[in-house]
């Protein structure tokens, strides 16, 4: 007997629904593509503000114990008495751990809530906002390639300073008035020495700067 379909699929779900193998197929790649284009440029600077997040509270903890791992982590939450409190969950569905563990998770996309899952049977997830989340985007004195191209050569070390966004090699011909030869023959080099990335995106190749390229121009 077949099975009814749901009422509220239409257009792309419909699709998926009625014949999933090809569908989850497209879909796989598509988010591929999506992380490629609009995550992989900036996962870098999300991942240090997530490592430091994870250091922070392992320290906090070590110090502390579960009182000073959630005394900032959100106003929702509250830790008394060897007890986890949600504000925002009525005290009716509150859960006792038996063993199973609470998984903590920062992240840079629910400030300014949070999220979670306590329900039982299952893991127990609190996903909170990573500390520090407003400096994610910030800037601060734009790199100069002058300290690095003693050590690297000026025309690498002015690559890197132009990578802080995914870039092609013609738009670093254009920003840096170096032939399109020598920015491939640079960045090739670049790239042997793990200082950059590359990424196909359609039928560009874009180039961004590593969390190593990044570590040397701040220094």
């Amino acid at each position: 007997m077949a099975a009814e379909i749901p009422g509220s699929l239409t257009g792309c779900a419909l699709e998926l629904y009625q014949d999933p193998a090809p569908g989850l197929d497209q879909l796989a790649h598509a988010i591929e593509a999506f992380w490629r284009l609009a995550m992989a440029p900036h996962w870098p600077r999300m991942r240090n503000l997530l490592e430091g997040d994870l250091l922070y509270r392992a320290r906090q903890y070590a110090e502390r114990g579960p009182a000073g791992a959630f005394a900032d982590m959100h106003p929702a939450i509250r830790w008394e008495d060897r007890t986890l409190y949600l504000d925002e969950r009525p005290e009716e569905l509150s859960r006792t751990l038996n063993g199973e563990g609470l998984l903590l998770a920062p992240s840079v996309f629910v400030w300014p809530r949070l999220l979670y899952r306590t329900d039982s049977p299952g893991q127990a997830v609190i996903t909170y906002p990573v500390r520090a989340v407003a400096t994610l985007w910030e800037r601060g004195t734009a790199p100069s390639p002058d300290a690095l191209a003693a050590v690297i050569g000026r025309s690498r070390a002015l690559l890197l300073a132009e990578l802080d966004t995914p870039a092609s090699t013609t738009d670093l011909s254009r920003r840096t008035g170096l032939s399109p030869a020598s920015v491939s023959e640079q960045l090739t080099l670049l790239l042997s020495a793990g200082l950059v990335t590359k990424h196909r995106v359609g039928r560009a190749m874009l180039y961004v700067r590593t969390p190593r390229a990044q570590a040397l121009l701040d220094d």
